[in-house]
């Protein structure tokens, strides 16, 4: 679905996407919860708690700055419970990425799935220092 928005606004397509991404990721539900854990100023993990899942049931896509994961279980469990505590329903998390933030792995161990993230900022971006000369400015020299 594209966003809507004024015609006379050009080259904001990006802001009305990012302000549209709500109506695309249903963010009420808490299933399955999860840790934002930062390495350093680079890196960081999302980490899913995912008990049950194996990783073939998983898939993880990142189109748009829009990291999406989910999981459905391809074998279905027919054991019969007194208690079922753990859920292994199916399930769509979705997270809107940063400008320069790009995803550079994932791992499933110990009923975790954790998508490893990497901050990369252009050099046209970074912060340049200046030369300083002695003399009048070049700029008013003929």
């Amino acid at each position: 679905m594209n966003a809507v928005y004024p015609t006379n606004w050009i080259g904001f397509e990006d802001l009305f996407n990012t302000l549209s991404y709500a109506e695309k990721c249903d963010e009420s539900s808490s299933f399955p919860p999860y840790n934002v854990i930062i390495v350093d100023d680079y890196n960081s993990i999302i980490e899913l708690a995912i008990a049950g899942f194996a990783s073939s049931d998983l898939d993880v896509e990142w189109k748009n700055n829009t990291l999406t994961i989910t999981g459905d279980k391809k074998k279905k469990d027919e054991r019969k419970y007194q208690t079922k505590g753990i859920a292994a329903r199916k399930f769509n998390k979705c997270f809107r990425l940063g400008e320069h933030i790009t995803p550079i792995g994932s791992y499933h161990q110990n009923g975790m799935l954790g998508i490893e993230l990497h901050r990369v900022i252009p050099e046209t971006e970074k912060p340049k220092k200046l030369k300083i000369r002695t003399g009048s400015p070049a700029l008013l020299q003929e």
